[in-house]
């Protein structure tokens, strides 16, 4: 006979350690090909900035240029509208204390945080679910074994396993205020690690025989 367990749920608190962060470089004005300088000259110097910062990766995101209209019922606006330009960039590390630190060199270049938190590093991810996985297929042969013996059968034998292990919890995302380029001194902006849950469910078919 085949035995079929619903589904077992098992789940663990990790602490998050790599700390992520969006920024971005965002100008307005009436000269499309200007601002567009103004973000490429932006985003050079920021890129500066991390090729000298040790242990944080990091990647350009986004490039988008479009026209901002305050009242599209006016032929004036429409004809001479207000452009936007603006590019993002993502930085991520272990090394906190790198990533706030660059993070503060950024925002006092102009660069708005969009983004800061932290979240499991994928290694870290994997290895908890990897723990999670051996200790929730333990527990089903266990279920199955007892589920045999009260049925006055000799063995069972786990057939078929299905497993739903969710994503690793992305970037918690925080509000941060709009900075001024013009500031004397940046301020070192402060993050804390937090817990997430990993949680593994399994469920299983198995063959019970005499």
């Amino acid at each position: 006979m085949v035995f079929v367990h619903p589904g077992l749920c098992i789940r663990r608190f990790e602490r998050k350690y790599l700390l992520s962060a969006v920024l971005q470089f965002m100008v307005r004005g009436p000269d499309s090909t200007a601002l567009q300088h103004q973000v490429n000259q932006a985003m050079t110097q920021a890129l500066e900035i991390l090729g000298e910062t040790d242990g944080v990766d990091y990647q350009t995101q986004q490039y988008n240029v479009h026209p901002v209209y305050s009242r599209r019922d006016d032929p004036e606006t429409l004809e001479q509208p207000i452009w936007q330009a603006q590019q993002s960039l993502r930085l991520s590390s272990l090394d906190s204390p790198a990533v706030l630190a660059a993070v503060a060199e950024l925002q006092a270049q102009g660069l708005q945080v969009q983004h800061l938190g932290y979240s499991l590093s994928p290694a870290a991810y994997r290895q908890a679910s990897e723990s999670l996985l051996e200790a929730a297929i333990a527990s089903l042969q266990r279920k199955a074994q007892q589920t045999a013996q009260l049925l006055d059968k000799q063995q069972a034998e786990i057939i078929e396993l299905s497993l739903n292990d969710g994503p690793n919890p992305g970037l918690r995302a925080m509000s941060m205020a709009r900075t001024s380029a013009d500031s004397a001194e940046m301020a070192t902006p402060v993050a804390a690690p937090g817990r997430t849950t990993v949680t593994v469910s399994v469920s299983a078919r198995a063959l019970i025989s005499p």
